[in-house]
């Protein structure tokens, strides 16, 4: 019975741990509001993941008089958000990597109390959106001190979806600078038990019971038995990576180049995102719209010598990407004219104006510091919408992207890289779930147990059981 029970023990524990591993991280990228730093506070600024209206910002909470202070400490760090003025908000754009049930925290507080008789207090009522859905509602008062509000549970299709915090009203005869403290957001997906660790749990059932087959089944035996199952589950869940879903993010609304071919023929950098592609364009060249081209050579509205383009976006909010889609363009002059062989991308702080540099080809100005990505290109020889993931695996978000067009060297007559269509993406692929890393542990068990042989000693004292 005790031999029956370790192996109970010690299956509760692996599942225990299976069920852990399937708890999210926090969805909300800076959640705590640490950057960029501000000295007392800010209005508006700028964030690459935060978007705050005019009348939002950030403090540090010292007391400064008419500035935007606390009553007690910061939840986390050394900085908060602040809302002020009916109307006023601060939003991120959160990906939502599956369909679910997920879970909202934050902490609220209202503004400290100035010297009187000046009322800039913390009187407010505020509303929490995720995309255009009403989530939470809330309140604070003069001084009130930060608190945890939630969980507030909600359903979210897959995608990516704006988290939007807005002050909606303040009582009568107040002055119009209340306003509404926020810090430490959190969004997680509601955790589930995965499948494998169900059917552990089922075996600590068979385990548990006494029954006439178990008592000939050797404990170690048992044992080796649910790591076989959790090594072949992991890898299973692994296995699954295939059929992940790809998130299109949405074409920015600003695009500005180092150059370009023609402006009478018309090769726009706007171009690069002018088709209405979908997941079921990969591999084909449909849906494709018109295509960019630099002025490489020929007919160049700047000069032709700009081989390797830069390209700049700016979107209507944050964007998050950790992998994209590429269509090359088709240009006369043999199968690589007008290919590119690779990508370096930069997520900036605020827009970089991309221009032609000196020189034959274009040393053009880049933004400062390395690329975030760089991402060599498998296709050269067609113009086939195709997927590139980052090669690190994270997840980049910005609303500000700048990227250069590497030109295939030597690709002959007409180099002019450019391309029919671009647009940043989010695989849900990219990050390789838990259960592999299970997979891997339960198979150095099982390796561990098949080396162990019980002593001498061991197998007597079983023979005479």
């Amino acid at each position: 019975m005790r031999k029956r029970q370790n192996i109970v023990a010690m299956s509760l524990i692996l599942a225990c741990g299976l069920v852990a591993h399937v708890r999210a991280a926090n969805l909300v990228g800076n959640a705590s509001f640490e950057t960029p730093p501000v000295n007392n506070f800010q209005y508006h600024p700028t964030s690459s993941d935060w978007v705050y209206s005019a009348n939002a910002g950030l403090s540090t909470g010292i007391n400064s008089g008419n500035g935007f202070d606390i009553n007690g400490t910061i939840p986390d760090g050394g900085q908060f958000a602040f809302v002020q003025n009916v109307g006023s908000n601060v939003l991120e754009n959160v990906k939502f990597p599956v369909s679910g049930d997920y879970t909202l925290t934050y902490f609220a507080a209202g503004r400290r109390q100035a010297v009187p008789p000046t009322n800039y207090g913390g009187g407010t009522n505020f509303d929490v959106f995720v995309g255009a859905t009403l989530i939470a509602t809330g309140s604070t008062t003069s001084d009130t001190p930060f608190t945890r509000r939630g969980p507030v549970t909600f359903f979210e299709p897959a995608g990516t979806f704006p988290l939007e915090f807005e002050l909606t009203s303040i009582p009568a005869n107040a002055i119009s600078d209340q306003s509404v403290l926020f810090d430490k957001v959190s969004i997680t997906s509601v955790p589930k038990p995965s499948p494998l660790a169900l059917v552990l749990l089922g075996g600590m059932a068979f385990c548990a019971r006494p029954h006439s087959a178990l008592r000939r089944v050797r404990p170690w035996t048992a044992i080796r038995i649910l790591l076989y199952v959790a090594a072949f589950g992991g890898f299973l869940a692994q296995s699954g990576v295939a059929d992940a879903s790809i998130t299109f993010d949405p074409s920015p609304t600003m695009v500005q180049a180092s150059s370009q071919f023609d402006s009478v023929n018309g090769y726009s950098p706007y171009f690069l995102f002018d088709g209405s592609i979908t997941q079921a364009d990969l591999g084909t060249t449909n849906n494709l719209g018109n295509q960019y081209a630099s002025s490489g050579s020929g007919n160049g509205i700047y000069r032709d010598n700009d081989y390797n383009p830069v390209v700049s976006t700016s979107y209507a909010g944050p964007v998050s990407a950790n992998s994209f889609v590429y269509a090359q363009r088709s240009g006369a002059g043999g199968v690589q004219a007008d290919k590119v062989e690779q990508i370096r991308i930069w997520f900036t702080s605020s827009f970089f104006v991309p221009s032609l540099g000196a020189g034959s080809p274009a040393n053009d100005p880049l933004p400062p510091g390395a690329p975030n990505e760089i991402v060599n290109l498998s296709d050269k020889t067609d113009s086939n919408l195709n997927e590139y993931k980052f090669p690190d695996g994270k997840t980049r978000t910005s609303q500000f992207v700048t990227m250069e067009f590497i030109g295939v060297p030597d690709n002959g007559i007409g180099s002019n890289p450019g391309g029919y269509e671009l647009r940043l993406t989010q695989d849900s692929s990219v990050t390789a779930p838990e259960p592999a890393s299970l997979g891997l542990l339960a198979m150095s068990g099982m390796a561990i147990l098949t080396l162990w042989r019980p002593s001498q000693g061991t197998r007597r004292k079983r023979q005479t059981q």
